[in-house]
């Protein structure tokens, strides 16, 4: 408890600060049943890795489970970059030829569905202060996850190189890099499945993002008809309206939304509404940086 208690306050590698009151309304917002505890826990990980809270993932479907957290293979890069000591990297996949066996460590993701055979992935990281590369090897078969029906889930199926490759490459920086990353730990590697493009959890343990009750997300439809707002929608919408109202922030939003679609909370939008909220913030906020640079009114509230 005294590890947070003084102060309350997360520094960020890039300067910027956040209160636990700020990550708590943050953790609620992605999941509505992490204990006091769980969100304490989630607080110190981030704080004691300097890492903004928006760019880790807090992963927890139902009241039964235990939370997940995890965060994208960039920070892992940006930490390297950080320490002044990485020299560079390599990383690739490892095939077998369909016909004679053959096993390639190839650069890259490509390789010839047909002809061959993906079997894993490997990476090498140089540090300036090192004599030999960090290497790694893994097995595709120990990563590649399933989901509750036994299939194996969309990316690791539709892109499987790329998955494998990435898996390879954090390792490799963990190994490299044990001070500044212990304890971090890519969605490939747990089991978890998200959006790249978005940054939405789609898959958790096996369990897909429209599960619902004490195993699944709580959020959703049982048919997927209803396109939720996804958790990188609600993480731009959290961000932006706290960059234009400060400690104000919810009191405004709700104000807006209310305005907007007649609805109070995040966690009530669709996808498409949740992209319309986030072009009105957008405008907003720019309205708001041109009356400061040009010096006029700033007394609006929706533009």
């Amino acid at each position: 408890m005294s590890v947070i208690e003084k102060p309350l306050l997360i520094v960020a590698e890039d300067g910027k600060t956040y209160t636990f009151d700020e990550v708590a309304t943050y953790v609620k917002y992605h999941a509505p049943d992490a204990t006091q505890a769980e969100i304490k826990e989630f607080f110190n990980y981030c704080r004691i890795r300097s890492l903004s809270p928006y760019d880790v993932h807090f992963i927890k479907w139902g009241k039964t489970q235990k939370p997940t957290i995890v965060v994208g293979k960039d920070a892992f890069l940006k930490r390297a970059e950080r320490s002044k000591q990485l020299d560079g990297y390599k990383a690739g996949v490892i095939v077998v030829n369909n016909e004679s066996g053959e096993i390639t460590y190839r650069d890259g993701a490509f390789y010839i569905k047909s002809k061959e055979e993906l079997v894993g992935g490997w990476a090498e990281v140089y540090r300036k202060d090192f004599a030999h590369p960090i290497r790694t090897e893994v097995a595709l078969e120990e990563y590649a996850r399933k989901n509750k029906n036994g299939e194996l889930m969309n990316n690791w199926a539709t892109m499987p190189a790329t998955m494998i490759r990435k898996v390879a490459l954090v390792q490799a920086l963990r190994e490299a890099f044990p001070n500044e990353m212990s304890g971090m730990y890519v969605p490939e590697e747990m089991g978890i499945e998200i959006d790249e493009e978005t940054g939405e959890v789609l898959n958790y343990g096996g369990l897909d993002s429209y599960s619902n009750g004490d195993n699944g997300f709580t959020g959703g439809s049982n048919n997927g008809t209803t396109k939720q707002i996804t958790d990188a929608q609600r993480k731009k919408i959290i961000v932006t309206l706290k960059k234009i109202w400060g400690d104000q922030w919810e009191k405004e939003g709700k104000a807006l939304m209310e305005l907007l679609f007649k609805k109070t909370s995040t966690k009530e939008l669709t996808r498409k509404e949740a992209s319309t909220l986030i072009e009105h913030l957008i405008e907003i906020e720019n309205k708001r940086k041109d009356n400061d640079e040009n010096g006029g009114d700033d007394d609006f509230i929706f533009g």
